[in-house]
Protein backbone atom coordinates (compact mmCIF):
# COMPACT_ATOMS: atom_id res chain seq x y z
CA UNK A 1 0.00 0.00 0.00
CA UNK A 2 2.83 2.22 0.74
CA UNK A 3 4.37 1.74 -2.78
CA UNK A 4 1.56 2.21 -4.22
CA UNK A 5 1.08 5.44 -2.94
CA UNK A 6 4.28 6.93 -3.37
CA UNK A 7 3.97 5.59 -7.20
CA UNK A 8 1.31 7.79 -7.57
CA UNK A 9 2.02 11.19 -5.65
CA UNK A 10 5.69 11.29 -5.59
CA UNK A 11 8.22 11.98 -8.48
CA UNK A 12 10.59 8.87 -9.49
CA UNK A 13 13.66 10.36 -7.56
CA UNK A 14 11.63 9.81 -4.55
CA UNK A 15 10.60 6.82 -4.96
CA UNK A 16 14.39 5.48 -5.43
CA UNK A 17 15.36 7.48 -2.67
CA UNK A 18 12.50 5.98 -0.61
CA UNK A 19 13.10 2.49 -1.80
CA UNK A 20 16.63 2.70 -1.06
CA UNK A 21 16.06 4.35 2.50
CA UNK A 22 14.06 0.86 3.13
CA UNK A 23 16.39 -1.57 2.05
CA UNK A 24 19.42 -0.11 4.35
CA UNK A 25 17.27 -0.11 7.15
CA UNK A 26 16.17 -3.55 6.18
CA UNK A 27 20.02 -4.54 5.38
CA UNK A 28 21.09 -3.50 8.80
CA UNK A 29 18.11 -4.55 10.78
CA UNK A 30 19.38 -8.39 9.34
CA UNK A 31 23.40 -7.66 9.89
CA UNK A 32 22.81 -6.12 13.79
CA UNK A 33 19.94 -9.28 14.26
CA UNK A 34 22.15 -12.38 12.98
CA UNK A 35 23.09 -15.54 14.90
CA UNK A 36 25.81 -16.07 16.02
CA UNK A 37 27.42 -12.56 15.79
CA UNK A 38 31.50 -11.74 15.84
CA UNK A 39 33.14 -8.29 15.86
CA UNK A 40 34.53 -7.01 12.82
CA UNK A 41 34.02 -4.22 10.55
CA UNK A 42 30.95 -2.54 9.51
CA UNK A 43 30.11 -3.48 6.64
CA UNK A 44 27.89 -0.77 3.72
CA UNK A 45 25.23 -2.36 1.85
CA UNK A 46 25.87 -4.31 -1.58
CA UNK A 47 29.48 -4.22 -1.46
CA UNK A 48 30.43 -4.71 1.95
CA UNK A 49 34.22 -4.20 3.13
CA UNK A 50 35.33 -3.92 -0.34
CA UNK A 51 35.96 -0.16 -0.10
CA UNK A 52 38.51 -0.88 2.31
CA UNK A 53 40.06 -3.27 0.29
CA UNK A 54 40.35 -1.23 -2.44
CA UNK A 55 41.52 1.76 -0.80
CA UNK A 56 44.39 -0.58 0.47
CA UNK A 57 44.77 -2.33 -3.14
CA UNK A 58 45.26 -6.46 -3.75
CA UNK A 59 49.00 -6.18 -2.41
CA UNK A 60 48.00 -4.73 0.97
CA UNK A 61 45.16 -7.50 1.92
CA UNK A 62 47.41 -9.64 3.81
CA UNK A 63 48.12 -6.41 6.36
CA UNK A 64 44.12 -5.93 6.43
CA UNK A 65 43.92 -9.31 8.14
CA UNK A 66 46.62 -8.60 10.69
CA UNK A 67 45.24 -4.64 11.43
CA UNK A 68 41.80 -7.10 12.04
CA UNK A 69 43.26 -9.60 14.14
CA UNK A 70 44.88 -6.64 15.89
CA UNK A 71 41.54 -4.92 16.14
CA UNK A 72 38.75 -8.03 16.94
CA UNK A 73 41.28 -10.93 18.38
CA UNK A 74 41.54 -14.13 16.78
CA UNK A 75 38.42 -14.66 15.69
CA UNK A 76 36.49 -12.11 13.52
CA UNK A 77 34.28 -11.81 10.38
CA UNK A 78 33.74 -9.20 7.53
CA UNK A 79 31.77 -9.25 3.97
CA UNK A 80 33.09 -9.47 0.67
CA UNK A 81 29.72 -7.89 -1.31
CA UNK A 82 26.92 -9.70 0.60
CA UNK A 83 29.15 -12.43 1.42
CA UNK A 84 29.85 -13.26 5.20
CA UNK A 85 33.29 -14.50 6.14
CA UNK A 86 34.06 -15.34 9.34
CA UNK A 87 38.21 -15.77 9.89
CA UNK A 88 39.97 -17.72 13.19
CA UNK A 89 43.65 -17.22 13.73
CA UNK A 90 43.45 -19.98 16.28
CA UNK A 91 45.64 -22.41 15.09
CA UNK A 92 43.96 -25.71 17.16
CA UNK A 93 41.24 -25.04 14.74
CA UNK A 94 42.83 -25.37 11.17
CA UNK A 95 42.89 -29.25 11.85
CA UNK A 96 39.33 -29.44 11.13
CA UNK A 97 38.84 -26.83 8.64
CA UNK A 98 42.12 -28.54 6.07
CA UNK A 99 40.98 -31.83 7.03
CA UNK A 100 42.42 -34.12 3.81
CA UNK A 101 39.51 -36.46 4.46
CA UNK A 102 37.32 -37.35 1.68
CA UNK A 103 34.72 -36.64 4.10
CA UNK A 104 35.49 -33.71 5.37
CA UNK A 105 32.68 -30.76 5.34
CA UNK A 106 34.90 -28.34 4.48
CA UNK A 107 35.99 -29.26 1.19
CA UNK A 108 35.38 -26.12 -0.90
CA UNK A 109 37.44 -23.25 -0.87
CA UNK A 110 34.53 -20.90 -1.40
CA UNK A 111 30.81 -20.66 -0.98
CA UNK A 112 28.41 -21.67 -3.97
CA UNK A 113 28.15 -18.37 -5.94
CA UNK A 114 26.53 -18.34 -9.19
CA UNK A 115 28.77 -16.02 -10.57
CA UNK A 116 31.82 -18.51 -11.01
CA UNK A 117 29.52 -20.35 -13.53
CA UNK A 118 29.91 -16.79 -15.26
CA UNK A 119 33.03 -16.76 -14.89
CA UNK A 120 33.80 -20.30 -16.13
CA UNK A 121 35.57 -21.80 -13.54
CA UNK A 122 33.36 -23.71 -11.74
CA UNK A 123 34.32 -26.67 -13.80
CA UNK A 124 37.81 -26.49 -14.68
CA UNK A 125 41.34 -25.62 -12.74
CA UNK A 126 41.67 -26.38 -9.04
CA UNK A 127 40.63 -23.44 -6.37
CA UNK A 128 37.16 -22.54 -8.30
CA UNK A 129 36.49 -25.95 -8.96
CA UNK A 130 32.89 -26.98 -7.68
CA UNK A 131 33.27 -30.55 -7.85
CA UNK A 132 34.96 -32.76 -6.55
CA UNK A 133 35.78 -35.18 -8.93
CA UNK A 134 36.68 -32.61 -10.83
CA UNK A 135 38.92 -31.41 -8.22
CA UNK A 136 40.48 -34.49 -7.85
CA UNK A 137 41.36 -34.54 -11.59
CA UNK A 138 42.90 -31.83 -12.48
CA UNK A 139 44.78 -32.04 -9.07
CA UNK A 140 46.04 -35.43 -10.12
CA UNK A 141 47.66 -34.74 -13.25
CA UNK A 142 49.21 -31.41 -12.08
CA UNK A 143 51.03 -32.86 -9.20
CA UNK A 144 52.06 -35.50 -11.71
CA UNK A 145 53.10 -33.12 -13.95
CA UNK A 146 55.24 -31.10 -11.09
CA UNK A 147 56.70 -33.38 -9.54
CA UNK A 148 58.38 -35.53 -12.77
CA UNK A 149 61.79 -35.30 -12.63
CA UNK A 150 61.81 -33.99 -16.27
CA UNK A 151 60.06 -31.01 -15.43
CA UNK A 152 62.10 -30.38 -12.29
CA UNK A 153 65.34 -30.68 -14.56
CA UNK A 154 63.69 -28.37 -16.83
CA UNK A 155 63.02 -25.64 -14.00
CA UNK A 156 66.89 -25.46 -12.87
CA UNK A 157 68.05 -25.30 -16.30
CA UNK A 158 65.50 -22.55 -16.89
CA UNK A 159 66.31 -20.90 -13.60
CA UNK A 160 69.55 -20.87 -14.41
CA UNK A 161 69.86 -19.70 -18.24
CA UNK A 162 67.28 -16.92 -17.32
CA UNK A 163 69.58 -15.64 -14.01
CA UNK A 164 72.91 -15.55 -16.43
CA UNK A 165 70.93 -13.53 -19.21
CA UNK A 166 70.09 -10.97 -16.68
CA UNK A 167 73.52 -11.08 -15.05
CA UNK A 168 75.07 -10.63 -17.95
CA UNK A 169 73.02 -7.56 -18.88
CA UNK A 170 73.41 -5.52 -15.28
CA UNK A 171 77.13 -6.37 -15.27
CA UNK A 172 77.84 -4.99 -18.88
CA UNK A 173 75.54 -2.50 -17.95
CA UNK A 174 77.32 -1.75 -14.86
CA UNK A 175 80.42 -1.33 -16.03
CA UNK A 176 79.78 0.54 -18.96
CA UNK A 177 77.98 3.39 -16.55
CA UNK A 178 81.00 3.62 -14.11
CA UNK A 179 80.84 6.08 -11.38
CA UNK A 180 78.26 8.46 -13.62
CA UNK A 181 74.91 8.96 -12.15
CA UNK A 182 75.40 6.28 -9.35
CA UNK A 183 72.26 7.05 -7.72
CA UNK A 184 69.97 6.60 -11.09
CA UNK A 185 71.32 3.49 -11.83
CA UNK A 186 70.57 1.61 -8.51
CA UNK A 187 68.40 -1.78 -9.21
CA UNK A 188 65.24 -2.16 -8.13
CA UNK A 189 65.58 -5.92 -7.09
CA UNK A 190 61.57 -6.55 -6.01
CA UNK A 191 60.49 -5.00 -9.62
CA UNK A 192 63.66 -7.16 -10.99
CA UNK A 193 63.11 -10.23 -9.88
CA UNK A 194 59.59 -9.83 -10.56
CA UNK A 195 60.04 -9.62 -13.82
CA UNK A 196 62.47 -12.55 -13.96
CA UNK A 197 59.90 -14.49 -12.35
CA UNK A 198 57.34 -13.88 -14.67
CA UNK A 199 59.31 -14.84 -17.53
CA UNK A 200 60.23 -18.56 -16.03
CA UNK A 201 56.82 -19.34 -15.01
CA UNK A 202 55.46 -18.69 -18.49
CA UNK A 203 58.02 -20.80 -20.08
CA UNK A 204 57.32 -23.38 -17.59
CA UNK A 205 54.06 -23.11 -17.57
CA UNK A 206 53.17 -22.74 -21.55
CA UNK A 207 56.86 -23.25 -23.37
CA UNK A 208 56.49 -19.78 -24.53
CA UNK A 209 59.57 -17.26 -24.14
CA UNK A 210 59.01 -14.38 -21.55
CA UNK A 211 59.30 -10.92 -22.17
CA UNK A 212 58.67 -9.12 -19.07
CA UNK A 213 62.43 -8.97 -17.80
CA UNK A 214 63.68 -7.80 -21.35
CA UNK A 215 60.78 -5.33 -21.04
CA UNK A 216 61.42 -4.19 -17.95
CA UNK A 217 65.52 -3.94 -17.85
CA UNK A 218 65.56 -2.30 -21.22
CA UNK A 219 62.90 0.85 -20.41
CA UNK A 220 64.89 1.30 -17.16
CA UNK A 221 68.12 0.57 -17.59
CA UNK A 222 68.96 1.07 -20.95
CA UNK A 223 71.95 1.49 -22.92
CA UNK A 224 71.10 1.60 -26.49
CA UNK A 225 74.15 3.21 -27.88
CA UNK A 226 76.64 0.37 -26.90
CA UNK A 227 78.11 -2.19 -29.93
CA UNK A 228 78.09 -4.81 -27.29
CA UNK A 229 75.95 -8.12 -27.66
CA UNK A 230 73.46 -8.50 -25.26
CA UNK A 231 72.17 -11.29 -25.58
CA UNK A 232 68.99 -10.83 -23.56
CA UNK A 233 67.99 -8.20 -25.73
CA UNK A 234 68.43 -9.70 -29.19
CA UNK A 235 66.23 -12.45 -27.99
CA UNK A 236 63.08 -10.12 -27.30
CA UNK A 237 64.09 -8.77 -30.80
CA UNK A 238 64.29 -11.76 -32.35
CA UNK A 239 61.04 -12.90 -31.79
CA UNK A 240 58.72 -9.79 -30.75
CA UNK A 241 55.39 -10.86 -31.47
CA UNK A 242 56.05 -14.04 -28.77
CA UNK A 243 57.09 -11.32 -25.98
CA UNK A 244 54.62 -9.25 -26.90
CA UNK A 245 52.18 -12.19 -26.41
CA UNK A 246 53.72 -13.35 -23.29
CA UNK A 247 53.92 -10.03 -21.64
CA UNK A 248 50.36 -9.43 -21.74
CA UNK A 249 49.63 -12.62 -20.94
CA UNK A 250 51.82 -11.84 -17.42
CA UNK A 251 49.93 -8.40 -17.22
CA UNK A 252 46.50 -10.35 -17.49
CA UNK A 253 46.99 -13.34 -14.90
CA UNK A 254 48.63 -10.65 -12.52
CA UNK A 255 45.53 -8.75 -13.15
CA UNK A 256 43.24 -12.04 -12.25
CA UNK A 257 42.58 -11.61 -8.56
CA UNK A 258 41.13 -8.11 -9.09
CA UNK A 259 38.73 -8.88 -11.72
CA UNK A 260 37.73 -12.21 -10.20
CA UNK A 261 37.24 -10.57 -6.78
CA UNK A 262 34.88 -7.66 -8.36
CA UNK A 263 32.93 -10.48 -10.19
CA UNK A 264 32.78 -12.80 -7.57
CA UNK A 265 31.91 -10.31 -4.68
CA UNK A 266 29.07 -8.44 -6.06
CA UNK A 267 25.15 -9.18 -7.19
CA UNK A 268 24.89 -9.78 -10.90
CA UNK A 269 22.37 -6.88 -11.13
CA UNK A 270 24.39 -4.42 -9.83
CA UNK A 271 27.50 -5.23 -12.20
CA UNK A 272 25.15 -5.68 -15.77
CA UNK A 273 22.97 -2.81 -15.17
CA UNK A 274 24.21 0.28 -12.72
CA UNK A 275 25.90 2.84 -14.81
CA UNK A 276 29.61 2.50 -13.68
CA UNK A 277 29.49 -1.05 -11.85
CA UNK A 278 29.14 -2.06 -15.78
CA UNK A 279 31.40 -0.52 -17.01
CA UNK A 280 33.85 -2.17 -15.05
CA UNK A 281 32.50 -5.44 -14.72
CA UNK A 282 32.19 -5.30 -18.53
CA UNK A 283 36.06 -4.40 -18.85
CA UNK A 284 36.66 -7.01 -16.16
CA UNK A 285 34.83 -9.99 -18.30
CA UNK A 286 36.43 -8.76 -21.51
CA UNK A 287 40.26 -9.12 -19.14
CA UNK A 288 39.22 -12.76 -18.72
CA UNK A 289 37.90 -13.78 -21.70
CA UNK A 290 41.12 -12.05 -23.09
CA UNK A 291 43.45 -14.54 -21.30
CA UNK A 292 41.34 -17.78 -22.05
CA UNK A 293 41.29 -16.53 -25.65
CA UNK A 294 45.41 -16.89 -25.06
CA UNK A 295 45.65 -19.55 -23.44
CA UNK A 296 43.53 -21.52 -25.65
CA UNK A 297 45.62 -20.54 -28.87
CA UNK A 298 48.85 -21.62 -27.11
CA UNK A 299 47.12 -25.35 -25.94
CA UNK A 300 45.95 -25.48 -29.59
CA UNK A 301 49.20 -24.33 -30.95
CA UNK A 302 51.34 -26.41 -28.93
CA UNK A 303 48.88 -29.52 -29.01
CA UNK A 304 49.18 -29.28 -33.21
CA UNK A 305 53.49 -29.23 -32.71
CA UNK A 306 53.01 -32.83 -30.48
CA UNK A 307 50.83 -34.51 -33.28
CA UNK A 308 53.09 -33.29 -36.17
CA UNK A 309 55.65 -34.35 -34.35
CA UNK A 310 57.83 -37.97 -34.66
CA UNK A 311 56.61 -40.30 -31.72
CA UNK A 312 60.71 -40.87 -31.29
CA UNK A 313 60.88 -37.35 -30.91
CA UNK A 314 62.18 -36.55 -27.12
CA UNK A 315 59.98 -33.24 -26.59
CA UNK A 316 59.94 -30.33 -24.09
CA UNK A 317 58.99 -30.90 -20.23
CA UNK A 318 56.69 -27.72 -19.41
CA UNK A 319 53.54 -27.98 -17.65
CA UNK A 320 51.34 -27.46 -20.97
CA UNK A 321 53.28 -30.63 -22.73
CA UNK A 322 53.58 -32.38 -19.84
CA UNK A 323 49.50 -32.45 -19.08
CA UNK A 324 48.78 -32.73 -22.92
CA UNK A 325 50.49 -35.74 -23.09
CA UNK A 326 48.81 -37.11 -19.60
CA UNK A 327 47.13 -40.59 -20.56
CA UNK A 328 47.70 -40.58 -24.39
CA UNK A 329 49.86 -43.09 -26.08
CA UNK A 330 53.15 -40.67 -25.52
CA UNK A 331 52.79 -40.56 -22.10
CA UNK A 332 55.27 -43.29 -20.72
CA UNK A 333 53.42 -43.11 -16.94
CA UNK A 334 49.77 -43.41 -18.47
CA UNK A 335 47.63 -44.42 -15.59
CA UNK A 336 45.71 -47.24 -15.80
CA UNK A 337 42.98 -46.91 -12.85
CA UNK A 338 40.21 -49.74 -12.47
CA UNK A 339 37.67 -47.04 -11.92
CA UNK A 340 38.14 -44.96 -14.89
CA UNK A 341 38.52 -41.99 -12.70
CA UNK A 342 42.23 -40.93 -14.41
CA UNK A 343 42.39 -42.92 -18.01
CA UNK A 344 41.25 -40.25 -20.12
CA UNK A 345 42.96 -37.13 -21.48
CA UNK A 346 42.61 -34.07 -20.20
CA UNK A 347 40.52 -31.05 -22.15
CA UNK A 348 41.79 -27.76 -23.55
CA UNK A 349 39.31 -26.24 -20.95
CA UNK A 350 40.38 -28.25 -17.67
CA UNK A 351 44.30 -27.37 -18.97
CA UNK A 352 43.56 -23.96 -19.69
CA UNK A 353 42.52 -23.37 -16.25
CA UNK A 354 45.49 -25.22 -14.25
CA UNK A 355 47.52 -23.06 -16.51
CA UNK A 356 45.63 -19.45 -15.05
CA UNK A 357 45.99 -21.11 -11.56
CA UNK A 358 49.54 -22.00 -11.96
CA UNK A 359 50.75 -18.62 -13.50
CA UNK A 360 48.82 -16.34 -10.79
CA UNK A 361 49.30 -18.49 -7.86
CA UNK A 362 53.16 -18.26 -8.72
CA UNK A 363 54.82 -15.14 -10.03
CA UNK A 364 53.70 -13.06 -7.04
CA UNK A 365 54.22 -15.37 -4.11
CA UNK A 366 57.20 -16.66 -5.27
CA UNK A 367 58.82 -13.12 -6.17
CA UNK A 368 57.64 -11.99 -2.34
CA UNK A 369 59.62 -14.99 -1.24
CA UNK A 370 62.50 -14.34 -2.82
CA UNK A 371 62.44 -10.32 -1.88
CA UNK A 372 61.43 -11.48 2.01
CA UNK A 373 64.22 -14.05 2.17
CA UNK A 374 67.07 -11.30 0.84
CA UNK A 375 65.19 -9.01 2.96
CA UNK A 376 66.16 -10.95 6.00
CA UNK A 377 69.60 -12.17 5.17
CA UNK A 378 70.63 -8.62 5.03
CA UNK A 379 69.09 -7.40 7.79
CA UNK A 380 70.88 -10.23 9.98
CA UNK A 381 74.50 -10.23 9.48
CA UNK A 382 75.17 -13.26 10.83
CA UNK A 383 72.27 -14.93 9.03
CA UNK A 384 74.63 -13.65 5.70
CA UNK A 385 77.78 -14.65 7.16
CA UNK A 386 76.96 -18.29 7.58
CA UNK A 387 74.82 -18.75 4.17
CA UNK A 388 77.97 -17.43 2.16
CA UNK A 389 79.83 -20.14 3.89
CA UNK A 390 77.68 -22.50 3.02
CA UNK A 391 77.46 -21.39 -0.90
CA UNK A 392 81.34 -22.01 -0.57
CA UNK A 393 81.72 -25.38 1.08
CA UNK A 394 79.02 -26.55 -1.54
CA UNK A 395 79.57 -24.70 -4.67
CA UNK A 396 83.79 -23.64 -3.96
CA UNK A 397 84.79 -20.13 -5.50
CA UNK A 398 83.36 -21.27 -8.56
CA UNK A 399 79.69 -19.65 -9.10
CA UNK A 400 79.89 -19.54 -12.90
CA UNK A 401 79.61 -23.67 -12.43
CA UNK A 402 76.10 -25.29 -13.15
CA UNK A 403 73.99 -26.03 -9.99
CA UNK A 404 72.90 -29.53 -10.15
CA UNK A 405 69.98 -31.27 -7.71
CA UNK A 406 73.07 -32.67 -5.76
CA UNK A 407 73.77 -29.25 -4.80
CA UNK A 408 70.69 -28.27 -3.61
CA UNK A 409 70.37 -31.26 -1.22
CA UNK A 410 73.03 -29.92 0.64
CA UNK A 411 72.06 -26.33 1.22
CA UNK A 412 70.49 -27.57 5.18
CA UNK A 413 71.19 -23.58 6.39
CA UNK A 414 69.45 -22.32 3.07
CA UNK A 415 66.33 -24.76 3.85
CA UNK A 416 66.16 -23.34 7.21
CA UNK A 417 66.24 -19.64 5.85
CA UNK A 418 63.37 -20.31 3.87
CA UNK A 419 61.43 -22.13 6.64
CA UNK A 420 61.93 -19.29 9.07
CA UNK A 421 61.40 -16.51 5.88
CA UNK A 422 58.13 -18.55 4.85
CA UNK A 423 56.75 -18.26 9.38
CA UNK A 424 57.89 -14.51 9.71
CA UNK A 425 56.03 -13.17 5.84
CA UNK A 426 53.82 -15.71 3.95
CA UNK A 427 53.15 -15.22 0.84
CA UNK A 428 49.45 -16.53 1.20
CA UNK A 429 48.45 -15.66 4.87
CA UNK A 430 44.72 -16.65 3.94
CA UNK A 431 43.46 -20.16 3.84
CA UNK A 432 40.13 -20.13 2.41
CA UNK A 433 37.29 -22.98 3.61
CA UNK A 434 33.57 -23.26 3.30
CA UNK A 435 31.25 -26.13 5.00
CA UNK A 436 29.29 -27.95 2.58
CA UNK A 437 26.61 -29.31 5.36
CA UNK A 438 25.91 -27.48 8.50
CA UNK A 439 28.71 -27.60 10.75
CA UNK A 440 29.69 -26.40 14.37
CA UNK A 441 32.98 -24.73 15.28
CA UNK A 442 33.25 -24.56 18.98
CA UNK A 443 35.29 -21.17 20.27
CA UNK A 444 36.90 -20.89 23.44
CA UNK A 445 35.53 -19.11 26.03
CA UNK A 446 37.46 -15.88 26.00
CA UNK A 447 36.02 -15.35 23.15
Amino acid sequence: MLISRLLLTSDWTSVILTLFAVYISFYYYKYFSRKNKLPGPLPLPLVGNLIEVAKLGLDNVPKWFFLLRERYGDYFEFYLGTQRIVVTCNAELMDKLVDPSTKTNFFKRHPENSNISELGYNAHGIFFNQTFEGWKFNRKFLSKSLMSPKFQAELLQQQQELFCDASNYLDLLSSKIGDESLESTKINLAATMLSFNADLIIKMTTGKTGGSLAHYLKNNYPFENYKESKRLIQKSNSNSAAYEISIELTKLTRGWSTDTMYIFSLPKWLRHYVPGFSHFNKKCLNNLQRTFHILHGIIEERKNEIENSPKEMDLESNLLTLLLLANTERDPDRMIDTNGEFTRPMTKYEIGGILLEVCHGSIEEISWVFNSTVYYILKFPHVQNQFLEEIEKILGFDLARPITFEDLKKFKYLDAILYETLRLSPPLPVVGRTNTVVDEIVLDESS
